[in-house]
């Protein structure tokens, strides 16, 4: 079974800093992983994705709050203006984020730097090289799932479905679960 604890403190000594703020998040993911024993009845492999995700996330948080900590101007460094670009699935989003990526005044992310963005491209070449490497070996590994039934994905309503991420859809759970 899953254990929120035990997740917080692997994603802790992964990362090598103690979560001085896991009372704003822990009741959640507490709640989230209840759930998940309770619920989704998952294989062991199943739920030891789950549980890589959540660990993987956990300690991305982590980093995050590490970078904070080590380079305390990131947090003075003013973001004027941000563009959010948002919109239901086949809505042209994608078609928007093309032209954005094409004006020098935006600068998008780039899935890989969504998935691990520490360290942060500039401060570390050689990890932004791995990880865009592996983002390009995960998009290759999933290209197969564009010949697969979309009747194997579990439906939850859109709104729902991008705001949680990807694997908590396929974790069948009440929807009020979801944080």
């Amino acid at each position: 079974m899953l254990n929120a604890a035990a997740i917080v403190a692997e994603a802790e000594a992964r990362v090598g800093i103690r979560d001085g703020e896991a009372g704003y998040y822990q009741p959640n993911l507490e709640q989230l992983v209840a759930s998940i024993n309770a619920e989704a009845n998952l294989s062991p492999q199943g739920e030891a994705m789950v549980g890589a995700a959540l660990l993987a996330r956990t300690a991305c948080r982590l980093e995050g709050l590490k970078w904070l900590r080590d380079f305390p101007e990131i947090g003075a460094e003013a973001i004027v203006a941000p563009v959010f670009l948002t919109g239901l699935p086949r809505s042209g989003t994608t078609f928007f984020q093309y032209l954005f990526d094409r004006d020098p005044r935006f600068r998008l992310i780039r899935t890989w730097e969504a998935v691990e963005p520490f360290p942060p491209p500039g401060h570390d070449p050689q990890s932004a090289l791995r990880r865009k490497a592996g983002e390009a070996q995960r998009r290759q590994r999933l290209s197969h799932r564009s010949r697969v039934s979309r009747r194997c994905i579990f439906p939850m309503p859109t709104a729902r479905k991008s705001a949680t991420p990807s694997w908590s859809r396929s974790v069948r759970l009440p929807a009020s679960t979801i944080c």
